[in-house]
């Protein structure tokens, strides 16, 4: 796969000498860059790109992105304000704003933007879940819960939206709710060792023993690392007063 991207690098960078001026070719090279998670090449290529033409509403966006992966949220912002400027009606510039005033912790603009990109385009579950993430991170668990129901209400699979909606749901006390999401992660991603865990977690409070401990045992067989569940299995050991067994998991 890596030498596929590679050999399509390298004809994009032949087409784009053949045509230098064509917005395109550098679109195409900064994508590949981008599938190779090589984000100070994608950001040269947009570079480039905006030298000959500025106003690269596309090209814009993609930097404002990248210097928000870098966590410039300054920059991140300048670049979707020219974009704004060069189109008023693109629901991706005002979502993006969202994010950069979300990751300040600035709740009213940052809602502001996110409420304009759903004027926009009201069918995109995604500004839904930052909405809801936003209700969250303020825990203001009520409305989030809300936001989680609208997204999934328009892609039902939704992974974000269900493992988010089980942590609110959680937060609230309302275990089997968060319960059923989880397990529906599960079916979609069974690779998943967090979810697993927070199956586990819930059943034990909902005292369910041999269920929390069954899926605690089911994260421990799956790939990575199992210092958070050695971790939460210890502890919900010690809540059900199997304190040996637990200090031998602590130990883990």
């Amino acid at each position: 796969m890596e030498q596929d991207i590679n050999k399509q690098i390298e004809v994009a960078i032949l087409e784009m000498a053949k045509d230098p001026q064509n917005a395109e070719k550098y679109h195409e090279l900064s994508e590949l860059y981008l599938a190779q998670e090589n984000y100070d090449k994608v950001m040269s290529v947009l570079e480039s790109l905006l030298t000959i033409y500025p106003n690269d509403e596309r090209a814009l966006i993609g930097m404002g992105t990248m210097w928000f992966y870098e966590k410039d949220f300054r920059k991140s912002l300048q670049y979707f304000n020219k974009a704004l400027e060069i189109n008023p009606k693109n629901y991706l510039t005002y979502f993006n704003m969202g994010n950069v005033f979300a990751e300040w912790k600035n709740f009213e603009k940052a809602l502001f933007y996110y409420n304009r990109a759903i004027d926009l385009n009201s069918i995109n579950p995604e500004i839904y879940n930052a909405i809801a993430l936003l209700y969250q991170d303020f825990e203001e668990y009520i409305e989030s819960k809300a936001y989680y129901e609208k997204a999934l209400s328009l892609d039902p699979n939704n992974l974000t939206a269900l493992i988010d909606m089980g942590n609110v749901c959680f937060k609230l006390f309302d275990y089997q709710t968060a319960l059923d999401l989880y397990k529906k992660v599960f079916e979609l991603n069974p690779d998943n060792k967090i979810v697993a865990i927070c199956v586990a977690n819930t059943y034990a409070l909902m005292r369910n023993r041999e269920e929390a401990y069954n899926w605690f045992e089911k994260s421990l067989r799956m790939e990575g690392d199992n210092y958070k569940t050695y971790l939460c299995y210890a502890i919900v050991l010690s809540e059900f007063e199997e304190y040996d067994v637990a200090v031998g998991m602590y130990q883990r």
